[in-house]
């Protein structure tokens, strides 16, 4: 009881006092708790406010030791919810709010970043999490709702940002360094654009959109009435910006900020309610909503300025908070003022005062826009795939975010362009307050079916190629090299020149398709140069026919229909048969015959016939008589005279040109000097492993003579047979003669090709 006493007794005295220091502006309610410990002469500090989504309103009160929850729904009667003790009295506290969280730092103690939960408002506040590895004190925070980040200030000379967007509860640290102007004192950030109070450094702005990159965009550090940059605060709508210097006696600025290199001085205001006996007043925190500035103003409270006009700024409406100055001594009274709440309620915290919440009289901010999400169709009619529909969302100046099939996608306009059917709403928000748009049903008309899939096509010389396209459609469109070139009800094309082809189908609905790219190369045709060289005769493995060819194609040689032979230049024919020329430019090939069907005469091998030691030879057109493999000189006529033993052979040229040896006949003379022809026989010959000599029931011995005259084999008879089986398959490939050795001192002499 002891307590409302003494509240009721403040407030009354105050009331009486204050309503002579005040200008269309009332009192609607203030709380103060004599109780409160101070830091110095400071009981309180800065001020910030909230509302939920069932129009409750909140005020978030800094004192010496706390961080203090008031409802002020009921401006007469402000109830403090719940209140937080910081780890020392500090002289400074901030606060700020970000959905459904509020934010506190404090200039002296380790409270970091405290983070308070205010879902369950009005009936209780909750302190979630406590943020002290990075910074310890901090002068100032804000936060850029757009991004969803906060900026924390004055932690030494350090400029700190977090990410709020994914984790409100569990800020993550995205910078923590220094700026080129120095230490800042307070901070102002739109969309990523930030306005730095750098005290006695003037103003700086930057883009922080990239933390780890920040760009300095220009400064004011030279201007008149230059103190200490103390806030600042853009109009919502315009470049304008309004900062105070925290310096006794100096005016407000209102700048352009249009071009931040070139930042423009408008003009500069101020407030004296103690003029003229005192003109040392001194401006604190600056705020602009609509067209008004409302500022906290230490000894002269919560003072208003209208802004219409940039050249000439007035005031015009005020209230008191601390009527005990009659000078302006140090730094006394209203500390900070908050004026964005959606009934138009200012509420304002003043050093030894407490809260006041107050109302302007015969003035007005412009109205709070109401949360809606309207979404609509302007042509609702269906549309082809490929092409797009027109989504509208009614104006609103809260963030936006769009959905389709319940999923967000990443855009935050007002007008959306639907490429895609499926269900598309949008949501608008406003702190943690959210509505949802009915949905829109978007539909697409049936296209017609085409092949997207790109086509490389070669094909051969034609008159006319004719390309086609899917059926059903209603009209067909051909492009070549992306002109249009035929324009038709008919799918097909004819063509006869290279190039890339498209077709376009359109449907009776109008919707149309276009197919990917058919890249047609036609060849040229094959024009071949070939010529055959023919021999003088035609004999089997004696004689080849010669096809000659260029080299700007592949040919293929085709004997009896058979496999193809690739081949180079020329190509031997050899063998009888039919022949075709198969040539090919890798894609087209055309077939040639040979003028004539190719037939060689197998050589006719002759004979001999032995008459005593006379040998003839079957008839031939020309004879050539050989002994033991090498030509006998002049020994050309049909008949021969042997005179001495050895293995004789006739070579012939037939009647078709065609060369022939005659098998070898083996001669022996006896001792008496008569000629016997031998009965030898010798198979395989040509041999590879053996051979085999018949016959050899008088043989007493072989010897096998290499070329050299050297004796390499010998092979006694066993007369186990009437046949001797010798190997030689050790034997390196050559000519060898077999000499035969009978029981009765006879010799004969036989050839023998070793393989």
């Amino acid at each position: 009881m002891k307590k409302m006493l003494l509240l009721c007794l403040s407030y009354a005295v105050l009331s009486n006092v204050q309503a002579q220091s005040s200008l269309n502006m009332n009192l609607l309610g203030q709380w103060d708790d004599p109780t409160l410990p101070s830091a110095g002469s400071i009981t309180y500090n800065d001020i910030w406010g909230y509302s939920d989504c069932e129009g409750h309103e909140y005020a978030i009160l800094g004192s010496a030791k706390y961080v203090h929850f008031f409802d002020i729904t009921d401006a007469e009667n402000p109830m403090e919810i719940n209140r937080f003790e910081g780890s020392v009295n500090s002289i400074w506290r901030d606060m700020k709010t970000y959905q459904h969280y509020a934010y506190a730092v404090a200039d002296q103690g380790s409270d970091g970043l405290m983070v308070f939960d205010l879902s369950n408002l009005p009936e209780s506040v909750s302190m979630v999490n406590q943020l002290n590895g990075d910074f310890f004190t901090s002068h100032n925070i804000y936060i850029d709702e757009g991004p969803g980040r906060i900026y924390v200030v004055g932690a030494g000379s350090n400029t700190l940002v977090y990410d709020l967007s994914q984790d409100p509860a569990n800020p993550v640290l995205m910078r923590n360094g220094g700026l080129p102007g120095g230490y800042v004192h307070d901070i102002f950030v739109r969309d990523n654009i930030g306005y730095c109070s750098h005290g006695g450094n003037g103003l700086w702005v930057y883009d922080f959109s990239d933390p780890s990159n920040i760009i300095t965009l220009g400064s004011l550090t030279s201007y008149p009435q230059q103190g200490y940059n103390h806030s600042s605060w853009l109009h919502e709508n315009s470049d304008l910006l309004v900062f105070a210097d925290e310096t006794h006696g100096l005016s407000l600025k209102l700048v352009d900020v249009s071009d931040p290199q070139q930042i423009t001085l408008l003009d500069l205001f101020k407030s004296a309610l103690q003029a003229p006996t005192s003109t040392s007043s001194i401006a604190h925190n600056p705020f602009i909503r609509g067209n008004y500035v409302v500022i906290s103003y230490y000894h002269d409270g919560v003072q208003v300025f209208d802004l219409s006009n940039p050249a000439d700024v007035q005031q015009v409406a005020w209230y008191d908070t601390y009527p005990e100055n009659t000078t302006y001594p140090g730094y006394e009274g209203c500390w900070g003022v908050y004026p964005f709440l959606p009934s138009g309620k200012i509420i304002a915290s003043d050093i030894s005062h407490g809260l006041f919440v107050l109302e302007m009289e015969g003035l007005s901010f412009p109205e709070t826009p109401a949360l809606a999400a309207n979404l609509s169709q302007p042509d609702p009619t269906m549309v082809c795939p490929g092409d797009s529909t027109l989504l509208v969302l009614e104006d609103t100046p809260y963030p936006i975010q769009w959905y389709f099939n319940n999923e967000p996608i990443d855009f935050h306009g007002t007008s959306l362009w639907a490429k895609e059917a499926g269900s598309y709403t949008a949501s608008v928000s406003r702190g943690p307050c959210e509505v949802i748009s009915e949905p829109i049903e978007v539909a697409f008309l049936e296209a017609p079916v085409v092949s997207t899939e790109d086509i490389a096509l070669e094909v051969c010389d034609v008159e006319s190629l004719k390309l086609t396209a899917p059926g059903g459609g209603f009209l067909y469109r051909w492009y070549l090299n992306g002109q249009l070139v035929n324009e038709s009800s008919s799918p097909f094309l004819g063509i006869s020149e290279s190039g890339i082809y498209q077709y376009e189908i359109v449907s009776s609905n109008g919707c149309s398709a276009l197919s990917g790219d058919i890249d047609v190369l036609i060849h040229p045709p094959i024009i071949p140069s070939l010529s055959v060289l023919q021999p003088a005769n035609y004999c089997e493995g004696q004689s080849e026919i010669v096809v000659q060819v260029d080299n700007n194609y592949d040919y293929y040689m085709i004997q009896d229909g058979g496999i193809a032979q690739f081949f180079e230049n020329s190509y031997a024919i050899t063998s009888s048969g039919s022949y075709e020329v198969l040539v090919s430019d890798g894609v087209c090939e055309v077939t040639l015959n040979l003028p004539f069907d190719v037939a060689f005469y197998p050589p006719i091998v002759p004979t001999i016939a032995q008459n005593e030691n006379l040998l003839t030879a079957s008839e031939a057109i020309s004879y050539q008589w050989l002994k033991d493999g090498i030509t006998i000189n002049g020994a050309t006529a049909q008949n021969l005279l042997v005179e001495e033993s050895g293995a004789y052979a006739v070579q012939t040229i037939d009647a078709n040109g065609c060369e022939a040896v005659s098998e070898e006949l083996s001669i022996v003379i006896n001792s008496h000097h008569s000629l016997s022809f031998s009965p030898y026989r010798l198979f395989p010959n040509p041999a590879s492993d053996r051979f085999i000599l018949v016959e050899t029931k008088e043989v007493l011995l072989l010897n096998l003579i290499a070329a050299n005259g050297q004796v390499v084999q010998r092979y006694p008879n066993t007369f186990a047979s009437d046949q001797m089986e010798c190997p030689v398959g050790d034997l390196p490939s050559g000519m060898y003669w077999l000499e035969v050795l009978e029981k009765n001192g006879n010799k004969a002499r036989l050839k023998l090709l070793k393989l």
